[in-house]
């Protein structure tokens, strides 16, 4: 999907103007503090002229040798010898990094053109066409709205299951107020998704069907992500029970940290609300 390319080259920039960053600074530290390097190398006999006597290294046995033009360098020289080592390491560094990050802003650039949106070509179709198209390439919005209308069977919540009646945002019962939390948080947030949504999953030659507590689509790419809600980890039972299903979901593709989203507590530990809108900012937007 365009959308999730995007984001992605759009994330690979920023880590890498984090590291320019970093190396331009390291740079600058090195040029203010170079007056002094030059004089504890000459200290110690490995100042040299560095257009002359390049840094150079050779394997004898199992260990290598770090050598100064021919002047072999001892271990009491080994700290400034890692210092240039590093020096010279990160001034390389620098143009590829840059290069990568103009090749990528310019594949960002070509990639935000109408020309890789096919969803563009239903929604600019004139009003009277639109009612007679069945798009293939829908917009977002249409999706998500096929995708909130669907039919499925909702699972029926009895009174004795659950201690008082909690209705979300939305107006689905859940079973718990955590779940309550997360419902709602992720409507503040426009999330759309399904509650205790069937999920036809393989599993080993058959296949089962699963409820997770929520299934989600991440607004950029639409990609539908599971929601567990893990709240009794301190109960054996419940925990074998959750590490079976989390197999199941593993191995049909869904995980952890990528469309598989874990939120946990214990009878010691409720839930950190902080945390569902991290999980909703970093994997649902």
């Amino acid at each position: 999907h365009i959308k999730r390319i995007q984001k992605e080259l759009m994330e690979e920039i920023e880590r890498l103007r984090r590291v320019e960053q970093y190396l331009v600074h390291e740079s600058e530290k090195n040029v203010r503090s170079s007056n002094q390097g030059d004089r504890d190398k000459e200290r110690v006999g490995i100042r040299g002229d560095r257009e002359k006597e390049r840094l150079r290294c050779a394997k004898k046995g199992n260990y290598y040798r770090y050598y100064l033009g021919n002047r072999y360098l001892n271990k009491s020289q080994m700290n400034l010898v890692r210092e240039e080592v590093n020096r010279e390491y990160r001034e390389k560094l620098i143009r590829p990094v840059r290069t990568k990050i103009v090749k990528l802003e310019h594949l960002l650039k070509d990639l935000s053109g109408e020309w890789y949106e096919p969803e563009n070509v239903y929604d600019k179709l004139h009003p009277a066409r639109k009612q007679l198209v069945d798009p293939i390439v829908p917009p977002a919005e249409e999706y998500i709205k096929r995708w909130l209308n669907e039919p499925y069977e909702i699972w029926e919540i009895r009174d004795e299951e659950v201690s008082g009646a909690l209705y979300s945002q939305n107006g689905e019962r859940v079973r718990s107020k955590s779940e309550l939390i997360i419902a709602d948080t992720l409507a503040r947030y426009g999330v759309p998704y399904k509650y205790e949504y069937p999920l036809k999953l393989k599993n080993g030659s058959g296949v089962v069907t699963k409820r997770p507590d929520f299934v989600a689509l991440n607004k950029t790419t639409l990609e539908m992500v599971i929601i567990e809600h893990l709240g009794m980890l301190d109960q054996e039972r419940y925990y074998r029970n959750n590490i079976e299903k989390i197999d199941i979901y593993e191995k049909n593709g869904y995980l952890i940290g990528k469309n598989l989203l874990l939120l946990h507590e214990t009878s010691y530990n409720a839930l950190d609300t902080g945390l569902v809108e991290r999980y909703i900012e970093q994997f649902l937007l």
